[in-house]
């Protein structure tokens, strides 16, 4: 009677635990493989141009921050360069906003799609 109804919640509560140490091992795997991208390709991308511009634009393109797009100055002199350090910093940020952009719509998008099956229900 009681003592089986405890020993049930008890391994009740151990299943519960199992599955959610599970999914912690499981996202922090999944974690652990995009932080390894995040470095690992960048590094390979400046270790295969390195001494090449990712590409060139017009001089006077991007004329107060030609400087910047042309790190390192003794590999890419030529104006317009633009070399593959800052054009990694530049895409990441770019990526970064998008997915900023993404999430903030898909939120929005399902906050009003909520709002609009509580209209429905009320109806």
């Amino acid at each position: 009677g009681k003592v089986r109804k405890q020993l049930l919640e008890k391994q009740l509560a151990l299943q519960a635990a199992r599955r959610r140490a599970g999914a912690v091992s499981q996202s922090h795997n999944q974690r652990f493989f995009a932080s390894l991208i995040e470095v690992v390709v960048p590094v390979l991308l400046v270790a295969f141009f390195w001494r090449e511009p990712v590409f060139t634009m017009a001089p006077g393109a991007a004329w107060p921050l030609e400087s910047l797009l042309a790190f390192p100055p003794s590999v890419h002199p030529a104006p317009g360069a633009v070399g593959i350090i800052p054009w990694i910093f530049v895409s990441q940020r770019c990526v970064e906003g998008l997915f900023f952009w993404i999430h903030l719509a898909v939120s929005q998008g399902s906050r009003l799609a909520g709002t609009d099956r509580k209209a429905v229900k009320a109806d």
